[in-house]
């Protein structure tokens, strides 16, 4: 037959059982003193350069976009539109590099800025377009606007 087999050769088999070790019966980690709410608060346009119905936007300037929070950078490109007259124009987003401090409560609470600008070139050219914010844009914790935002203006010469 031969010699009988440990299980786990060379292993200890040890079993806690809950709160029996000194600071360990709560759910909070040990060095995070503040328990934080789950966001569910759907993020908002705070301000938009240019603002609705703005005549003369520079030609060379970028358009700004400040959310109430930040955002999912996945959610920028596809959620951010630009339309002159029936066609809607690419554009390329600046993704703003993340702000505040990870043991920070309230990361919601800190302004979002966004850069944008056509793709098809460094100018715009003189015409009326529409700003479009979709509601495909969500913040970090996945809560989306909870409506389309449009923004119309003119650029100058």
């Amino acid at each position: 037959m031969g010699r009988a087999r440990r299980p786990f050769p060379g292993w200890v088999a040890l079993a806690l059982v809950a709160g029996s070790v000194p600071g360990t019966s709560g759910c909070l980690d040990p060095g995070r003193a503040v328990l934080s709410r789950e966001d569910t608060v759907a993020p908002t346009v705070v301000s938009t350069k240019p603002a609705a119905n703005e005549a003369a936007f520079a030609k060379d300037a970028e358009l700004e976009i400040t959310f109430s929070e930040a955002m999912d950078p996945r959610s920028l490109a596809p959620g951010i539109a630009l339309r002159t007259g029936q066609d809607l124009l690419v554009v390329t987003v600046s993704i703003p590099a993340p702000t505040g401090n990870e043991d920070d409560p309230n990361p919601a609470d800190i302004p979002y800025t966004v850069r944008a600008r056509p793709i098809s070139g460094a100018r715009w050219a003189v015409t009326q377009y529409q700003l479009l914010l979709r509601t495909l844009l969500s913040d970090t914790e996945g809560n989306a606007l909870a409506q389309e935002v449009s923004v119309a203006f003119t650029t100058g010469p």
